[in-house]
């Protein structure tokens, strides 16, 4: 069993900076769809909760009253600079009186708690949200059939799971059957079915599975050569972002490695 104090010590503690002009792009760009699809649950100026916050993310500093919470000290200190309130707390233990927050958001979180802990953090999340309190998430997923965790178990475990610490992956359908036993399930969406951004396939193919398919070897080399060209890494994931707006509705849910969820505390 890992320290996870340790382990998540000097991980994710850089701040998701914001710049003006990213909100036209949104709608398209894989990486920033994430934040899109989050604002569209929120009501601007509420007060919420940022779950494993990590170095904070500027546009929820400004725009909400917002609270951060992290595992590691270190981005704590980071997120301090973003939001009013930021501190170093266990999930399963948040340290907030009962209907304290508008609205309980995650990004890129819930597939780091191990299985056994998901509902007794989703029992905490309920606890602090306000009667009829939102919480959305964007959470990891594995696919239903992984044929790439078949054919490199090993390589798969290195770079999917360790290497970022994605030790609870469920499937969609799992996640989403969690969710709906304590909160009224608002919408979902499949995430990355066909298409991940570019980031992704420098940080998890640029290795020994680079020729696992035809479509993965273009796109490792499409992402090594984007990697120091960052406008036109910015240009690369708008244009994969349109195709998986054209290819997620016909794509199976389970066979995402995202999810997005949102999802209502229902009455007492």
């Amino acid at each position: 069993m890992i320290n996870e104090k340790e382990f998540y010590k000097n991980k994710f503690t850089s701040p998701h900076s914001w710049r003006w002009y990213f909100c036209f792009f949104e709608p398209f760009h894989l990486g920033l769809y994430k934040l899109y699809w989050l604002k569209r649950s929120l009501k601007k100026g509420s007060k919420i909760l940022d779950l494993g916050c990590g170095g904070g993310w500027e546009y929820l500093g400004k725009n909400y009253e917002t609270t951060g919470v992290d595992i590691s000290e270190e981005a704590v200190e980071q997120a301090k600079k973003i939001y009013p309130n930021a501190l170093v707390a266990d999930l399963k233990e948040l340290p907030f009186p009962d209907n304290t927050f508008d609205s309980v958001i995650s990004l890129d979180i819930f597939g780091h708690i191990l299985k056994e802990n998901k509902d007794q953090v989703l029992s905490e999340i309920k606890r602090v949200l306000k009667p009829n309190g939102i919480t959305v998430h964007y959470i990891e997923t594995t696919r239903e059939n992984n044929d790439l965790q078949k054919m490199f178990p090993d390589l798969y475990y290195k770079y999917f799971i360790l290497e970022d610490g994605h030790f609870g992956l469920e499937t969609p359908k799992e996640t989403i059957n969690r969710f709906s036993r304590q909160f009224q399930i608002i919408k979902t969406e499949g995430h990355a079915a066909i298409f991940s951004p570019i980031d992704d396939f420098n940080k998890r193919f640029n290795n020994e599975m680079e020729k696992a398919s035809l479509k993965i070897f273009i796109l490792v080399k499409l992402a090594r050569f984007l990697k120091n060209r960052p406008y036109l890494r910015f240009l690369a994931n708008c244009c994969l972002g349109i195709l998986a707006k054209i290819t997620n509705p016909f794509a199976d849910i389970n066979n995402s490695s995202g999810l997005f969820i949102s999802a209502k505390k229902p009455p007492e």
